[in-house]
């Protein structure tokens, strides 16, 4: 089951799915197309929406707390990668 969207209140809705979708693509543009933004701006609004501080450190938080969840950081995947590597 998915988990509701909560809004922090320095952003708008359209910039909290903009941090959601982010998350998911990891790519600015897709992820402006993603939360509405207008197919011919989304790649000037995703650069823009990752200038705003707030919507950085929403991003950065949101992050931060996927890690501290998942235990799965780079460098996890990185030592995963390596063992998985045939000599």
């Amino acid at each position: 089951m998915a988990k509701e969207l909560t809004v922090p209140r320095e952003l708008t809705y359209k910039q909290a799915l903009f941090v959601v979708h982010y998350l998911r693509t990891m790519e600015a543009k897709q992820a402006a197309l993603d939360a509405g933004y207008s197919p011919g701006n989304a790649a000037k609004y995703g650069h823009e929406l990752m200038q705003l501080h707030h919507v950085k450190a929403a991003i950065d938080a949101a992050m931060s707390e996927r890690i501290e969840r998942t235990k799965i950081d780079a460098d996890w995947v990185l030592l995963d990668h390596r063992i998985g590597q045939r000599p």
